[in-house]
């Protein structure tokens, strides 16, 4: 049978512990699994918590286009404050090429907001669709497929630490459960 060593065994070469069943352990990771993302409302609440920490992740792009958006609105003022000179009968080859450099600017940060706003729209996710993707692995729970159920363990169980007297399953998201229970793991 497939059976998982001990880490420290392999970097120490000291250790006692016996292999674990692959199966047993994957069991009950499974088993996990299946208590945490028992209820609809724990799939909802997970999937706000992953919206939130998407939003907060992706908080650099809105600033970045902000501040795009301001650099734009600062060479068009320069640009017309230069064509308003030009039309009033002020006219030198320093202005043309001043005019120049800025229309150049302009066109940079025209197409970096392009750019970004393309990054942006590229990046939405929807809840809808995380409740949707939530509820399938869920349902990839009960199929019992060896590649799907191997899918499911890589995706949301971040390790899973044996002792003598029991097991820990450590997810990569936090679960939260009335009355407590377990200790739940962070979103990373």
């Amino acid at each position: 049978y497939s059976s998982y060593h001990c880490g420290h065994r392999y970097r120490t070469k000291n250790c006692s512990n016996k292999p674990v069943n692959r199966n047993e352990i994957e069991k009950i990771a499974l088993q996990n699994l299946r208590q945490k993302l028992s209820s609809q409302s724990t799939i909802e609440h997970l999937a706000d918590s992953i919206i939130a920490h998407y939003q907060k992740i992706h908080s650099g792009v809105n600033r970045d286009i902000e501040l795009a958006h301001k650099q734009q609105k600062d060479i068009e003022k320069k640009i017309q404050n230069i064509v308003s000179a030009i039309a009033n009968g002020t006219f030198s080859a320093t202005l043309t090429t001043a005019l120049e450099s800025l229309e150049s600017e302009k066109a940079v940060i025209t197409a970096t907001l392009k750019s970004l706003q393309q990054r942006k729209s590229n990046d939405m996710l929807s809840r809808a669709a995380i409740v949707d993707y939530l509820s399938q692995d869920i349902g990839s729970l009960e199929n019992k497929k060896p590649d799907d159920l191997k899918k499911i363990i890589q995706t949301y169980v971040e390790k899973v630490v044996v002792y003598e007297e029991r097991v820990e399953v450590f997810l990569f998201f936090f679960v939260h459960t009335n009355g407590g229970g377990d200790p739940c793991q962070t979103l990373r």
